[in-house]
């Protein structure tokens, strides 16, 4: 029909715009926590990009229900405003081409967010702990800036080079101190003008070969020091192996939570279920909400459709927490946040249209003949 048409591309277009603004809104916050960790070290300047993609991609199943909740009460906000919902009712055209619109787009926008949330999301999860954990292990050059000192991860010393190659392999004016791993008490600092990174082809070991410097042997306090000028020393990189961290229940794949051995399983599959459950109860909630007075705005409601969303999402947070520490058994876990809302959600249609509609509507009565 050309109206539910009409009406499913007025939701796509706003829906577009509300997921552009939250994804600019949780990229920048995001991208300043890692910014953070590679400057502490603990990330390499060169996955910056990958994390990001990783954790939008994660997030995409709790943005894409909220997307579609203010996409819908944006658009029915301005048909409403412009007065074209009431042409279209004296037109003829029933509030239930209205909702099958809405739903038959939410049913699209559910479908997704279940990938998401069920496949794509445990994915990028388990990829992010994976780069953290090869990060981790890496060699120690690994996050040196130019003209800062740098304490190696497993050393008791310092790393500085004051100018460093795009590439990150061949640096300048370089200064090492650390101690002998043989003779705790005995310092070694070495100094060169250059360097650069080179693999050996038959250990694959990584070293740090410096050009024109020295290098300075001995306990302080003692005598017994030794300078040695050289044109070329090397010096090993130690690469630790790369342990597997701690990974928390969203990493693990839906698959995995299916045996429901622990509560805290139970808890994260109800919660990956209820993401696509939220987008149609959402989009459903919305267009009782948006429904205003011609004088009203179409933001009138806004404040109430966010401040329901609030107590909605935030009920399914801490239900998911009782689920994990038992305090909720497991056959009602997240469910009676749902039927809450779909209970707000039949209580708003009726109001507004009728019992008696709402049952025609859904088909579960039939009309007088």
């Amino acid at each position: 029909m050309i109206i539910g048409r009409y009406i499913a591309r007025e939701v796509s277009q706003a829906m577009l715009a509300v997921m552009t603004v939250l994804l600019l809104i949780y990229v920048s916050n995001h991208f300043v926590r890692i910014l953070s960790e590679v400057d502490s070290g603990a990330l390499h300047v060169q996955v910056i990009a990958l994390m990001l993609s990783l954790k939008t991609v994660s997030a995409l199943s709790i943005l894409l229900p909220l997307a579609l909740f203010l996409a819908v009460l944006l658009a029915f906000g301005r048909l409403y405003k412009d007065n074209e919902a009431v042409a279209m009712e004296a037109c003829g055209v029933s509030p239930r081409t209205s909702l099958h619109a809405v739903m038959g787009f939410a049913v699209l926008v559910a479908l997704l967010v279940a990938l998401l949330a069920l496949f794509v999301a445990p994915w990028a999860e388990e990829r992010s702990y994976q780069i953290r954990d090869q990060q981790s292990a890496s060699s120690e050059l690994v996050g040196l800036v130019s003209g800062r000192f740098i304490e190696p991860r497993s050393t008791n010393g310092v790393i500085y080079a004051e100018q460093i190659a795009a590439d990150e392999k061949s640096m300048h004016n370089i200064f090492i101190q650390g101690v002998l791993s043989s003779q705790p008490k005995r310092q070694i600092i070495l100094s060169a003008r250059s360097g650069q990174q080179q693999r050996d082809k038959r250990s694959g070991d990584n070293f740090l070969i410096l050009e024109n410097g020295y290098r300075y042997e001995g306990t302080p306090g003692e005598r017994d020091y030794r300078v040695i000028e050289y044109r070329r020393h090397g010096v090993r990189i130690s690469e630790p192996p790369v342990n597997r961290s701690y990974r928390k229940h969203r990493a693990r794949t839906s698959a995995s939570l299916l045996d429901m051995k622990k509560d805290a399983d139970i808890a994260e599959l109800q919660w990956r279920l209820s993401m696509p459950i939220s987008a149609l109860l959402l989009a459903l909630l919305a267009v009782p909400l948006s429904r205003t007075a011609p004088r009203q705005g179409k933001y009138a409601k806004l404040f109430v459709a966010i401040f329901i969303y609030i107590i909605y999402s935030n009920l399914l947070g801490v239900s998911q927490t009782w689920v994990e520490q038992g305090v909720l058994p497991a056959m009602l876990g997240l469910w009676w946040v749902h039927v809450a809302l779909a209970g707000l959600i039949w209580w708003l249609l009726a109001r507004q249209y009728g019992h008696s509609w709402l049952l025609r509507a859904l088909h579960l009565k039939k009309k007088a003949t």
